[in-house]
């Protein structure tokens, strides 16, 4: 265990270099979390990492999901319109079901151009790239983007600011590259506005309760 605190510390360390905010230490006790981390954000990405049981590594995973964008794009004149009512006008808890309504009926439609992201996805990424893992949303897991995946060793002797600011610069690099195909592909995230970069509280809000597989 002490080498588990040893290696957080060493990520935390890395991270304070960089010029990226800690959020918070993870642990198993956690609501929705399985496993000892740390988590940070790095230039407005929300980034976790996570201790591998039993093995000297931990993973570092960011997650770009699609309800937090489309939550984000949808306007009052948009859902109005999509439902065929006076939006702005209904109660809180009428205007939510309305939007959850419309989160899944773009879920659904996302899902009917998900072979033709997996497509874009494999001849864009090239040998070594951080793993891309299928999120899912709701009671009927829909599709609801993507979680990116690598691997750093904390462990290590050798590990400090360079090697973490390489594992931060690739899986980022890698997100950008992603959200750019999700939004040429995916046509509820086809809008006029730069989703690419959400705010960190968006992502990490709508990161934490999704399963994947």
């Amino acid at each position: 265990m002490a080498d588990l605190y040893d290696a957080i510390g060493t990520l935390a360390s890395a991270a304070h270099a960089n010029g990226d905010d800690i959020d918070e230490n993870t642990y198993p006790s956690d609501e929705n979390n399985s496993r000892h981390g740390l988590d940070v954000f790095a230039d407005g990405h929300y980034v976790m990492f996570r201790a591998v049981p039993d093995e000297p590594r931990f993973t570092i995973e960011c997650p770009y999901t699609f309800v937090s964008r489309l939550r984000s794009q949808y306007t009052a004149e948009e859902l109005s319109e999509r439902a065929d009512v006076d939006f702005a006008s209904l109660p809180g808890d009428q205007q939510e079901q309305i939007v959850n309504q419309t989160i899944q009926t773009d879920l659904q439609l996302a899902e009917e151009h998900e072979t033709e992201f997996k497509t874009a996805i494999h001849d864009e990424l090239g040998p070594g790239s951080p793993d891309v893992i299928r999120l899912e949303y709701g009671e009927h897991d829909r599709w609801n983007g993507v979680l990116l995946r690598d691997r750093v060793f904390p462990h290590r002797a050798d590990f400090g600011h360079p090697e973490y600011r390489d594992a931060i610069d690739q899986i980022r690099h890698t997100k950008m590259t992603v959200a750019g195909l999700l939004t040429s592909t995916i046509p509820p995230l086809n809008d006029a506005e730069d989703h690419t970069a959400p705010s960190a509280t968006q992502t990490k809000e709508d990161a934490r309760p999704i399963g994947f597989q």
